[in-house]
């Protein structure tokens, strides 16, 4: 692994990409898990979000440059999500609080890009979706975690029946081919 390291490892977002991309193209790791915060924007929300956003797009950019000089495009599945959102409104401090709707953004191998699926409505709050045809549809399933870990299960070829020893029901939406 160390000799498909660049030669000085970038910091932050940027230099766990490298990391991680070297452990898959060595053969020594099948997936990693990258960590960036910063966006608890309790206060001064558009000041301090955009700036992360940012960097995060940047580091997203640079994770699959890595992926592509090791020509790993085929073979790697990208998965950026948070465990909250962010409130449509901004509180005292022009801060935005911890909201239970947010967006995942999902490329690579398996996945099906280019579309948006799912919506918010005026108020921010989760659209329902059918389970098929993936459009909003008021008498559709409102899409969860459960959803998403059971369709990357499914990509990625894990048995079904380790939902089951979670607690996970089996509630499969094609949502990434």
């Amino acid at each position: 692994m160390v000799e498909l390291l660049p030669e000085r490892v970038s910091s932050g977002l940027e230099g766990q990409a490298e990391v991680a991309v070297a452990a898959f193209a060595s053969g020594i790791a099948v997936s990693a898990n990258m960590h960036m915060g910063g966006f608890d924007t309790h206060g001064n929300h558009d000041q301090n979000h955009s700036r992360r956003l940012t960097q995060l797009l940047e580091g997203i950019d640079h994770l699959w440059t890595q992926i592509e000089l090791n020509n790993l495009q085929d073979r790697v599945t990208v998965i950026v999500g948070s465990d909250f959102g962010r409130t449509p409104f901004y509180n005292d401090g022009n801060g935005k609080d911890h909201w239970n709707v947010t967006s995942l953004m999902a490329m690579g191998a398996g996945v099906r890009g280019n579309r948006v699926i799912g919506g918010t409505d005026d108020h921010v709050e989760a659209l329902k979706v059918n389970p098929q045809s993936l459009q909003l549809d008021t008498n559709g399933v409102t899409l969860t975690p459960e959803h998403i870990h059971i369709a990357l299960r499914r990509m990625a070829g894990i048995d079904s029946n380790l939902n089951n020893q979670f607690g996970i029901p089996e509630s499969y939406i094609n949502l990434f081919g």
